[in-house]
């Protein structure tokens, strides 16, 4: 049965998708065709095969891209190597095909964004990184010389204070999952 990937839904709770399996998914997918089927209910909603979901959303926006863009946008892209991204390229897909070639030239001799800006803003966040770290460091330090009170703790007190420990190593490792997958995108924008 075939169906429109807009159709399919997703309950919430669900795992998150690792981008760089969507990614070799998508290139596999390219290569050899959708192997074992995305899986739904008979009200459309997904059982399995989420990461192949997103991989096949993937290709779509990609033949997207080619689908809508002139012939002539499309070579001013390609000609352009690496300074017009699968992202502008998908923006200038969706302009009017009069306007689609100007924007793709403007882009190539455009020159790249600034990078101190950039870099002024990451220190900023590292500093801010840094500071709530400091604290959250200093407020458990200050609890040491009370440790004896955290011992006799019920169970379920106790059981409190270790989900809201977990909720923070939690916090702390979305995070840095979040800060790679947005690394790893922008890597392989700026490798296409």
């Amino acid at each position: 049965m075939q169906m429109k990937i807009s159709e399919i839904k997703i309950n919430p709770g669900r795992r998150d998708t690792q981008q760089r399996n969507v990614e070799e998914l998508a290139r596999s997918i390219a290569a050899v065709g959708l192997m074992n089927p995305i899986t739904v209910t008979q009200d459309n909603t997904l059982i399995a095969g989420l990461h192949r979901l997103e991989a096949v959303k993937l290709l779509e926006q990609l033949v997207q891209t080619a689908a809508n863009l002139t012939p002539e946008a499309k070579k001013t892209i390609r000609d352009a190597g690496d300074k017009i991204t699968k992202g502008a390229a998908l923006k200038i897909s969706r302009l009017p095909p009069d306007q689609q070639e100007e924007a793709a030239a403007v882009l190539t001799v455009a020159p790249p964004a600034p990078k101190r800006q950039g870099m002024m803003d990451s220190e900023a966040a590292l500093s801010e990184f840094k500071a709530l770290c400091a604290r959250y460091v200093s407020g458990i330090e200050a609890l040491h010389h009370r440790a004896d009170i955290f011992a006799e703790m019920s169970i379920s007190q106790f059981d409190a204070l270790g989900d809201s420990a977990y909720s923070v190593t939690s916090a702390i490792k979305e995070f840095f999952e979040q800060v790679h997958e947005i690394r790893h995108e922008m890597e392989k924008e700026h490798e296409n």
